[in-house]
């Protein structure tokens, strides 16, 4: 996961005019990140909980940003999130990915079969 938050376009940043340096960030960050110190939290140790942005008192002072993309809210992240799951398991399941081609007894005879060699 820390190579992907390293790569990955999606950073937490921190408008510096508008921060009033109250270190709620900084504490509440599971991690022990510098929160209230950078102007992006470039680290393989954030794994974009979003806890610093929940805890901020100053409205736009914490965001989760993509490049090239809109400020994400923790409703914006999580429905895309459900949506593209539902997207990969809808498209698995019409490719004919998702069914399993041993029949119901076959499948039934391999648990069996599993169970009996303890």
């Amino acid at each position: 996961m820390g190579l992907l938050a390293l790569a990955g376009p999606t950073r937490i940043e921190r408008n510096q005019r508008s921060c009033i340096n109250c270190r709620r960030c900084t504490d509440i960050c599971p991690h022990q990140l510098p929160v209230h110190q950078k102007a992006r939290i470039k680290s393989a140790e954030c794994s974009g909980c979003m806890d610093c942005t929940r805890v901020c008192p100053v409205t736009g002072a914490l965001q989760l940003k993509t490049k090239g993309l809109p400020v994400w809210s923790q409703l914006r992240l999580g429905l895309v999130i459900v949506g593209l799951f539902i997207a990969l398991v809808y498209t698995a399941r019409i490719t004919g990915h998702w069914q399993s081609s041993l029949s119901p007894y076959e499948f039934h005879m391999r648990l069996v079969e599993i169970e009996s060699s303890d």
